[in-house]
């Protein structure tokens, strides 16, 4: 009986650690949505909530990757085409496809696409892909978590370019009489 409640304990463990990173993935910047963000088929359910949107703060501007953790299918369900695709900064990313068993439960890792994004607050919009009729069940699918991956960040100004205008600015008059009447 304790061997089973440790490898019951242990994989818990193990698919808690799973869902940390995409496997094999080194996210630059990890984002916990909270609230979670929600959507379903376009016309599938009363709710009629086919876009959510959050504003994420990013410290890097540049075109960067984005992986959001998924989680598609509910107990007692079959939803097919629990698609969605997002959009940030006025980019729209690819639709990111349902899985093939629709009565299943699946958390997943999905690559939602490469997205500009500027320093500070960006918001990043999740919309259904999925419509009722001729889909006729509610097709709902959830975003918890991002995985944000620096690809294309802007560089620095080159040291040289700072030098020169050092210099440029150390040899002016008045910078040169400053310094002679500190000296003084």
């Amino acid at each position: 009986m304790k061997k089973t409640i440790a490898t019951i304990m242990m994989l818990i463990a193990i698919t808690t650690i799973a869902t940390a990173q995409p496997a094999g993935t080194i996210c630059d910047l990890y984002i916990n949505l909270d609230p979670n963000m929600w959507v379903v088929g376009d016309g599938c359910h009363n709710s009629d909530r086919t876009t959510d949107s959050q504003a994420i703060t990013v410290p890097e501007a540049g075109n960067h990757q984005v992986i959001g953790l998924v989680h598609r299918g509910n107990p007692d369900q079959c939803q097919l085409k629990e698609e969605f695709y997002t959009t940030i900064n006025g980019v729209n990313g690819s639709i990111v496809t349902d899985k093939e068993n629709p009565c299943g439960e699946a958390t997943l890792w999905e690559p939602l696409g490469t997205f500009p994004f500027t320093t500070g607050d960006n918001t990043i919009h999740m919309t259904t892909a999925a419509q009722c009729p001729p889909d006729e069940l509610a097709n709902s699918v959830e975003m918890t978590e991002l995985c944000i991956i620096y690809e294309d960040i802007p560089e620095a100004p080159e040291f040289s370019s700072l030098a020169i205008a050092l210099a440029a600015l150390l040899t002016t008059p008045a910078f040169a009489y400053l310094l002679v009447k500190r000296r003084e």
